[in-house]
């Protein structure tokens, strides 16, 4: 199992300077890509795709590279300028003082400690990076979808504690009903047929034996594909989904409060688990 968040960096000495690759992900419902390329650099920017998605299965993706040029640039052509328009100005205010280096190097833009040359990146120097960058980006998520699966598995046990209260609690509700007939209608408890007819009406139309099958088997296909390698966040969604739809209707058939607070507790860890399961890629 693997979060969809995560961040992934790696960086390469150049002769020219540092290459720095910088990738982010984010919940997404699908696969979506975004970087920080310039137009130049269009067919790099398909290939970089495709390395990513042989990686990634879903969440929104973007990845920045940064290439700094280390060797230092001089604008003489600025500078020039610069000495030109000092000249003037001495001479129309009758300044004295002479013009030294020093002084020039810090005029703005002068000089400048490199550039970013993203548009000069070759494919076989940017893959290398990408690659480490892409790696360590897998293992983020990874490590957050451990937490996550360890934190599903224990609300499943939670769940499946619940689930066997409300098993246990089926045959008992019927001797309850049984009872509260008894006391609320005089004379039924002689009439045994009455009495068994009305307990088998309440048994027919609060019957969730299907239910709970359903719901059991489902609550073991969650178990299966929380520990399943794959891509699993759009199965889990659905299992989610499917396992409310059976509780709302156990919940609505039963007519028993000890059940309907077991289903309650029930439905609150699901709602947490879809929340994490949000983050599932």
């Amino acid at each position: 199992m693997k979060s969809m968040t995560g961040f992934g960096r790696a960086a390469a000495n150049r002769n020219q300077g540092e290459l720095v690759v910088e990738i982010r992900s984010f919940n997404h419902r699908f696969f979506e890509f975004k970087t920080n390329f310039p137009p130049s650099l269009g067919n790099i920017e398909i290939k970089t795709r495709e390395l990513l998605r042989k990686k990634v299965q879903r969440g929104s993706i973007y990845l920045s590279i940064n290439c700094e040029d280390k060797k230092v640039k001089i604008d003489q052509e600025l500078i020039m300028d610069y000495v030109e328009k000092i000249r003037s100005l001495k001479d129309s205010l009758g300044l004295s003082g002479e013009i030294d280096v020093s002084f020039l190097t810090r005029l703005p833009g002068a000089v400048s400690l490199g550039n970013n040359a993203k548009e000069k990146i070759k494919w076989d120097s940017l893959k290398k990076v990408i690659e480490e960058a892409l790696r360590r980006l897998v293992m983020g998520r990874e490590r957050e979808g451990g937490l996550i699966q360890q934190d599903i598995i224990h609300r499943l046990a939670i769940i499946n504690r619940h689930r066997e209260k409300i098993k246990e609690r089926l045959p008992l509700r019927i001797k309850k009903y049984r009872e509260r007939l008894v006391k609320k209608i005089k004379g039924l408890a002689k009439d045994e047929e009455r009495l068994a007819l009305e307990v088998s009406l309440f048994t027919d139309r609060s019957d969730v034996s299907e239910e709970m099958t359903r719901f059991s088997g489902l609550l073991c296909e969650l178990r299966r594909i929380v520990g399943a390698s794959r891509p699993v966040g759009r199965e889990l969604e659905f299992v989610l989904q499917e396992m409310g739809r059976e509780v709302n209707t156990i919940t609505a058939k039963a007519n028993d409060l000890s059940i309907s607070k077991a289903v309650i507790s029930i439905k609150n860890e699901l709602e947490k688990i879809k929340e994490q399961v949000l983050n599932v890629e």
